[in-house]
């Protein structure tokens, strides 16, 4: 019972990294996703080259895509990180 609770509590979902985002640039460590998103990046895919587990010392670039794992709220705020910035 615990265990199907748990598979419906954390999906995974791929995301685009969009020109533009905060994360472009930056590692997954400097990004601080898991202390600002409660998610996690299992896998990136660049250039049609899956990296999976990708360590904190990977830097994302534009267009890469990002599988996320975590819960509904968490990959929410992740995708808010892989926008463009809005101009001031």
């Amino acid at each position: 019972m615990l265990l199907s609770w748990a598979e419906h509590q954390f999906d995974l979902q791929w995301m685009l990294i969009k020109p533009g985002s905060v994360l472009v640039g930056k590692t997954i460590g400097e990004s601080e996703i898991r202390t600002i998103t409660a998610s996690s990046v299992v896998g990136v895919i660049r250039d049609d080259v899956l990296e999976p587990n990708p360590d904190a010392n990977f830097r994302f670039q534009a267009n890469d895509r990002a599988a996320i794992i975590g819960t509904d709220s968490s990959r929410e705020t992740f995708f808010q990180l892989t926008r463009p910035l809005k101009n001031s």
